[in-house]
């Protein structure tokens, strides 16, 4: 049987989990040397942007597209947002659409 060496030779072939030679990292090379960035500057602009011109904004599509406007409240408030809904009773609540109210039973 042929002995195996025990250092390390490049791979004979490129292909999946065998990447080039010159595309390995070099020992003691991080693969991103400059880090993650701290914040994306879109954010940023986003931000200034929404501070001066996003409650003129707002009015303006909730008169032009009532629709829209439904949609951006919606996706601008958070899910656990405490929202102050009456809760109406359970008798004058009106059916659902194309559905009969309930009988009650006789003796009830």
């Amino acid at each position: 049987m042929p002995s195996r060496s025990k250092t390390k030779s490049a791979p004979s072939k490129v292909g999946y989990r065998n990447p080039p030679v010159q595309a390995q990292f070099k020992k003691g090379q991080s693969g991103n040397p400059a880090g993650r960035s701290r914040r994306p500057r879109f954010l940023e602009d986003f931000l200034a942007s929404w501070e001066r011109h996003g409650v003129s904004v707002l009015e303006r599509v909730a008169k032009r597209d009532p629709a829209a406007f439904i949609t951006a409240a919606v996706a601008l408030v958070p899910i656990t947002a405490p929202l102050p809904l009456p809760s109406p009773s359970r008798s004058k609540r009106a059916p659902a659409p194309g559905r009969r109210p309930a009988r009650r039973a006789a003796g009830r």
